[in-house]
């Protein structure tokens, strides 16, 4: 079904010179962070005020908008390092990361607020970042180690109008570190159970008008099998891990008012898998990686600014299950599937201040993608090769133009409107809008949200041997109302939102008795609601932060007889999941914190090779308690211990598959 992809060197020596033209807006201050390890609390509660940029494209404050918004501050990720980016995303509100607790290297499947994998969208320094390889087009977090991120701005919510397809449930930027004045040296050393070692190194300065930013890392592990052994016998393999990360970047002021801005990023990890759940192998293996280029024009206007930005992103996954071992009952004696992809996200946009109270933001959007895909098998009936499938068969191209209003805060009252229209190459054209007004009295903030998204089909979608050409756009209404109450300090506040999502012309795979066996067609219609708690409160030494969610939803589809019949299919969500943090300065150098998890029970869907029946199972509740302790040996220099699951409970996040035991990690991060 997939293939490697061939990208000529000619061609990409092409697109990298073209890039250098271009690329992420990063002359902003809010991406001048290079991670120094000064503070020891996380600061995760942050005032009313602090400026973000993810809600409309430019920096603001949080005060002017009424969108929900969760932020990864820096503090708070130097606080947790040694993590994955994906472990401090699974403790959010409305968030669930499946795979964030497997062996290295297992696919992270992202539901915010019980939506599918697909329709969250992850932007990279603001930019959308794709895989169109994978089944829904979803990009692989395993690619951005958290050492790399200075901040993580999480936006909930129908966003299309600003940010295209996919941010149907919201979308996720991560904004990566970036060099300030003077010579800068930081890194990170760890070492942890199941072999796990991590090291990194970051250098970035100024040369006059130009800044660079340069990082390296590389992280190994003997790991743990990722198949759970029903027997007990524990003599499964253990799956290995190992990934090298290089990012660099260039800034240069070419007048007063323009910069301009280069950056890329390189990222390859091979990890070993296992045939499915209950089913251990031992000579299955993935070898994936990213390549990204990209730039960025920034010009500076009296009343707002202009900003033109492009990236690039190159994608490969190579799949091999060789024959030296074979599992017992496995249907094939060897596989080899290759994925590859490339795809394009270019924007212009402004940001005018049309008044003193009043914000245009108003671009045009382009993406193009293509895919090229092979798979090949051997079994006891010979040879299977599945028609390949090309670049210049398999590729889509969307034009967008969007622009909303945005109101700030006058009187304590403010909005913002906005609409979007795309333009696809294969199904044709949509438009979508946000309606956000919100009012503030005092320290509440009420805000309510209506809004319409979409995500287009996939490439798979379109052009796999079940694909379909005539495949509409999923679309969906979202409804938020919310309220945020501030304390008196502005580093204490408690948010309660409601939120409820219609998703249409939900892609379905439908069944055939004849070849290919299968297709895929809008169907369903998939309908989510949903309450989220969030608070935090700092006083002194003191600082404590949690969130409750509360999630439920059911898909509604046609059976044969022509009836409509709804069933709940949020597999793998909880209906209920409680996170909570405490951290305590003890000394002015050493800081604990303890975080504990309650994940409610979840439904999961297993295949059954006897019966050829796919079979739902409960998968158990379950409770984790992680303690971390940071010590502050100079200014800049901390040492951390970080103790996960230290009550050794075992759980599954998925039906099959193991998850983390008790587990430990130490090492020492500096900044020079």
């Amino acid at each position: 079904m997939f293939h490697f992809l061939q990208f000529p060197t000619m061609r990409f020596a092409t697109h990298l010179l073209a890039a250098t033209l271009l690329s992420m807006p990063i002359a902003n201050p809010l991406f001048a962070q290079t991670g120094r390890p000064d503070s020891l609390l996380t600061d995760a509660a942050r005032p009313l005020d602090e400026v973000v940029i993810t809600a409309n494209k430019f920096p603001q404050k949080q005060s002017q908008t009424g969108k929900v918004l969760t932020i990864l501050t820096d503090s708070l990720l130097r606080a947790n390092s040694g993590k994955s980016l994906t472990d401090l995303l699974n403790q959010q509100a409305g968030l669930t990361v499946v795979g964030s607790n497997q062996p290295l290297g297992s696919f992270q499947s992202v539901f915010m607020r019980g939506a599918a994998g697909g329709y969250t969208l992850i932007l990279l320094d603001g930019v959308p970042l794709y895989d169109p390889s994978t089944t829904e087009g979803n990009f692989d977090l395993n690619f951005i180690p958290l050492d790399q991120i200075a901040r993580v701005e999480i936006l909930k919510g129908g966003q299309s109008t600003l940010y295209g397809s996919d941010a149907m449930a919201g979308v996720i930027n991560i904004i990566t570190t970036r060099a300030k004045p003077g010579l800068q040296l930081n890194g990170l050393l760890t070492a942890g159970s199941y072999g796990t070692f991590r090291r990194s190194i970051g250098l970035g300065g100024a040369v006059g008008k130009t800044t660079y930013q340069l990082s390296a890392s590389r992280t190994t592990a003997t790991g743990f099998s990722s198949a759970y052994d029903p027997t007990g016998a524990q003599n499964f393999d253990k799956d290995g891990f190992a990934q090298t990360t290089v990012r660099a970047g260039l800034t240069h002021r070419l007048t007063p008012k323009l910069m301009a801005s280069v950056s890329g990023l390189y990222s390859a990890y091979r990890a070993d898998i296992d045939g499915g759940a209950f089913v251990d192998d031992r000579d299955y293996t993935t070898r994936n990686l990213t390549r990204q280029l990209g730039g960025s024009l920034d010009y500076t206007l009296s009343r707002g600014r202009i900003v033109l930005t492009y990236r690039i992103n190159q994608s490969e996954r190579n799949y091999l299950d060789d024959s030296t071992y074979v599992p017992k009952n496995a249907f094939s004696t060897f596989i080899q599937s290759r994925y590859g992809a490339v795809s394009h996200v270019g924007e212009v946009y402004t940001n005018l201040s049309l008044s003193g109270a009043l914000e245009l933001v108003a671009g045009l959007d382009y993406r193009a993608q293509n895919t090229t895909q092979t798979y090949v098998s051997y079994s006891q009936y010979g040879k299977y090769e599945a028609d390949p499938i090309s670049a210049a068969q398999a590729q889509i191209n969307m034009v967008s133009g969007f622009a909303s209003l945005i109101l700030k805060n006058t009187g304590g009252f403010g909005a913002e409107v906005g609409g979007r229209l795309n333009r696809h190459s294969v199904y044709g054209g949509n438009t979508t809008y946000t309606v956000n007004p919100y009012y503030t009295v005092g320290r509440l903030k009420l805000l309510a949200n209506v809004s319409s998204s979409f995500k287009d089909p996939s490439l798979y979608y379109l052009y796999s041997p079940y694909g379909n050409r005539d495949l509409k756009p999923e679309t969906a209404t979202t409804y938020e109302a919310g309220a945020q109450l501030f304390g008196s300090r502005q580093q204490t506040y408690i948010r309660a939102v409601y939120f409820k999502r219609d998703v249409r012309d939900v892609v379905f795979f439908q069944s055939l008795d004849t070849e290919p066996y299968g297709r895929y067609i809008n169907l369903n219609r998939q309908q989510d609601e949903g309450l989220e708690l969030d608070l935090a409160y700092r006083t002194g030494k003191l600082q404590l932060t949690g969130n409750y969610t509360y999630l439920t939803g059911a898909v509604t589809t046609l059976t044969q007889a022509r009836r409509d019949t709804s069933y709940n299919n949020l597999l793998r969500r909880p209906k209920h999941s409680v996170t909570a943090t405490l951290s305590y300065a003890i000394l002015p150098k050493l800081t604990l914190s303890a975080t504990g998890r309650v994940v409610g029970q979840r439904l999961d869907a297993v295949y059954n090779e006897q019966t050829f029946a796919t079979n739902v199972v409960t998968l158990t509740a379950y409770t984790t308690l992680d303690v971390y302790a940071a010590y502050r040996v100079a200014r800049r220099v901390n040492v951390f211990a970080d103790l996960r699951n230290i009550t050794n409970g075992q759980y599954f996040e998925l039906a099959g598959f193991t998850s983390r035991r008790f587990n430990g990690t130490v090492g020492v991060v500096f900044s020079l």
